[in-house]
């Protein structure tokens, strides 16, 4: 699908992993300590700075620890780490456990990550062998051809310097060039780079500011358009990068700072605030280019339409013909076909039928009517549609021909969640990732023509990727409301459910993002020491649709960590765990169900040190009022300073 090639959010990232159940930590001071000695936390001073945010008095106690070069904040920072190291080397067993993890982690000889397949076969894909700390680009003719290295970003590091990583990867058209995006010291700052396949050399275009840059290869396989943030200037703040974007032009082996702009705010019939972020998509035969804007964290899109010469022109006339009321989330284009990925009115999606000559998505023909489940993707090759759907938890690959008639099911070796790795409008077919809470499984190509679809072993099997000890459930807990929230849980097969398991929760619910089913063989270690590791699907996420998702969303956010309390205590009430034993775990906005299940179920989970923050993303007003609710730190309640941190 070419849905919004970039979802970006500056969040605070929570993450807890408490080892509950191997050792006792409660026990451990919460008192401040003297330089020096990692028995106890590090205290952060508390420097109040007040502000007013729509009528509600803010105090931030943290501010200055914004300045990561003041040497106060360094220290704290360094004394979080000497006692965090000191705290994990007293765990009984951590060095074997650590051992284990290892070996899991790397019995699967290399990692595949992005794959696409061009006409002729030609294969793209990064992959990250076991013992290599980055992931590589190759090349090969076929699954089964011989393999090329086209780009190692190890090349760009120097002795005691930052490591580099592959960020993006975007062939051309014919696949003799790839645009390939190198960022330094994992951070999202990518250069773009191009590379010669045939020869594997880089071309020496080198574009910075392209953190971003969603290339697109013109037909003519030597030039593309790309995003590039401003340039700052010297009394810019560096809040300032990501404001302004605009779509640029660049002919291989010209000066990028010459490249003409074709999108983006300035143009003429364009509409676009300082902080969305303007794409261009090109299609395969297709004489249309789609102009694409995204509205920060939003998942609805602004679509635009020009003719694909004019992009060269000296002018491009775009036409606006889809804005965020018409609930369009992705789309696709099959020649003059444009398909469109919609929640208009329909909660579980529908997928939408006009002609990019003259779109009509008000008029628009229903190609997939909204039923149970929920329609997560589309993507278009040459013999039909593609559609990826959520259903009851599980993924289904449904095929639409172009000729006409219903959508039919694609069968598949096993039930999980599945991914459209690779489509094309010159191909037939689809290439997909499958996987499930107990099965690595791999990556699979659908032969249309046999109605068949097959293994690639792209991905090379490890000695632990169906583990026949271990289950997973699916169940479904009431939440306050009588809401039933899924929950899934992965366990050792035959275990004895009597309160005893260290239990490791999981949640995320936000911007209708689902947690899918998905293989990690180092969670075996945590089941072979008798752990349970359980995942909440709370209100928030998208596992329902758009109406799970606004069910928890700003004012209604409470929803998401009431369901995940719910689900904590149903992991007690079956006697999987008990409240000693029980770790929450959450990402990014994730975090969000820390602050609660702290303030409000503090009993419910087994006591341990966790990091307490403020998301600041979302509408400023809302967002500050359910914050002032249910966070800590705005009570006071942290008001000895911020604890220490796992």
């Amino acid at each position: 699908m070419r849905t919004k090639p970039l979802s970006v959010c500056v969040v605070v990232s929570l993450a807890v992993l408490t080892i509950a159940g191997f050792t006792d930590l409660s026990a451990q001071s919460a008192n401040s300590s003297t330089p020096g000695d990692p028995s106890a936390p590090p205290v952060a001073p508390v420097k109040v700075v007040t502000e007013d945010y729509y009528g509600t008095k803010v105090a931030d106690p943290y501010r200055y620890m914004e300045d990561l070069k003041a040497p106060e904040v360094q220290a704290w920072f360094k004394a979080q780490n000497d006692y965090t190291r000191a705290v994990l080397a007293r765990i009984p067993g951590r060095t074997a456990l650590l051992a284990r993890i290892k070996e899991l982690d790397e019995g699967a000889p290399a990692v595949i990550g992005y794959v696409h397949i061009l006409p002729g076969d030609r294969v793209f894909y990064t992959k990250r062998l076991a013992s290599e700390e980055v992931t590589r680009l190759y090349v090969r003719e076929g699954w089964n051809g011989t393999e090329k290295l086209l780009l190692d970003p190890t090349k760009f590091e120097t002795a005691g310097g930052p490591h580099y990583s592959i960020s993006y990867v975007i062939p051309s058209l014919d696949g003799h060039y790839v645009a390939v995006g190198v960022a330094e010291g994992g951070s999202e700052a990518a250069v773009l780079r191009v590379v010669d396949t045939a020869t594997g050399r880089e071309t020496g275009d080198a574009i910075d500011r392209t953190w971003f840059a969603s290339p697109s290869w013109l037909p003519d396989g030597r030039s593309f358009v790309y995003n590039r943030l401003q340039k700052l200037g010297p009394k810019s703040a560096p809040t300032d990068r990501e404001l302004n974007s605009r779509v640029y032009l660049h002919v291989i082996g010209t000066d990028p700072e010459k490249d003409p702009m074709v999108f983006g705010g300035g143009l003429p019939g364009v509409q676009i605030e300082a902080a969305d972020l303007p794409f261009v998509a090109t299609i395969p035969d297709s004489p249309y280019a789609i102009g694409v804007i995204n509205h920060g964290v939003t998942n609805e899109v602004t679509l635009y339409v020009a003719p694909l010469k004019s992009l060269t022109g000296s002018s491009v006339p775009w036409k606006e013909f889809c804005d965020v009321d018409d609930d369009v989330t992705g789309f696709d284009v099959h020649g003059d076909d444009l398909y469109l990925q919609s929640h208009k009115n329909a909660s579980r999606y529908k997928v939408l039928h006009t002609h990019l000559s003259n779109p009509d998505v008000a008029g628009a023909e229903v190609a997939i009517p909204p039923g149970e489940a929920v329609v997560r993707n589309i993507s278009a090759a040459s013999d039909g549609l593609y559609i990826q759907d959520l259903d009851g938890g599980l993924g289904r690959l449904l095929r639409l021909p172009y000729a006409g008639g219903k959508a039919e099911q694609i069968s598949l070796p096993f039930d999980g969640s599945i991914n459209i790795a690779s489509t094309d409008q010159r191909l037939p077919g689809a290439v997909i990732w499958l996987a499930s809470w107990v099965n690595a499984g791999g990556l699979y190509s659908y032969d249309p023509s046999s109605k068949q679809l097959s293994g690639t072993k792209l991905q090379p099997a490890g000695p632990f990727d169906k583990p026949a000890d271990v289950e997973s459930l699916e169940v479904k807990v009431k939440s306050y409301d009588g809401t039933e929230v899924p929950l899934s849980i992965v366990r050792k097969k035959g275990v004895v459910l009597d309160g005893s398991h260290p239990t490791r929760l999981e949640g995320y619910g936000a911007y209708g993002i689902t947690l899918d089913p998905y293989f990690d063989p180092t969670v075996l270690a945590w089941l072979e020491h008798g752990g349970i590791y359980a995942i909440a699907h709370v209100r928030g996420g998208g596992e329902f649709g758009e109406d799970w998702h606004l069910a928890a969303k700003q004012l209604t956010k409470p929803n998401t960590w009431k369901d995940f309390i719910v689900c904590a205590q149903y992991l007690i009430d079956q006697k999987y765990t008990s409240p000693s034993r029980l770790a929450i775990e959450g990402g990014s906005a994730g975090g969000h169900h820390h602050w609660p299940v702290d303030h409000r179920a503090s009993g419910l989970v087994c006591s341990g040190h966790r990091r307490r923050a403020h998301v600041g993303c979302g509408t400023r007003g809302i967002y500050t009022q359910w914050t002032s609710q249910h966070s800590r730190v705005w009570h006071g309640q942290d008001a000895g300073g911020i604890q220490g941190s796992l």
